[in-house]
């Protein structure tokens, strides 16, 4: 999947080969993405602007079904 992939590399080089987060957004890959997203994205939050998720290589968002109970609430 291509989040996986995605958060995987940006943990391998900052964990592996320690480069900090505002050197890795500095890279060709990752130019114009902030390092503070970088780092969300490295915990496992993804961002909502699709900019951000094509430079990743991710072409749609994945959608997240919500349901609702009888009283309308969101489950």
């Amino acid at each position: 999947m291509a989040r996986d992939t995605a958060r995987a590399n940006l943990l391998r080089l900052h964990d592996k080969k320690g480069m900090t987060w505002r050197k890795i957004a500095k890279m060709k890959e990752y130019r114009g993405i902030p390092a503070g997203t970088l780092c969300s994205i490295s915990k496992g939050y993804w961002p909502k602007d699709l900019t951000v998720l094509r430079k990743l290589g991710i072409k749609e968002p994945e959608l997240i079904e919500q349901y609702r109970d009888e009283l309308g609430r969101f489950q």
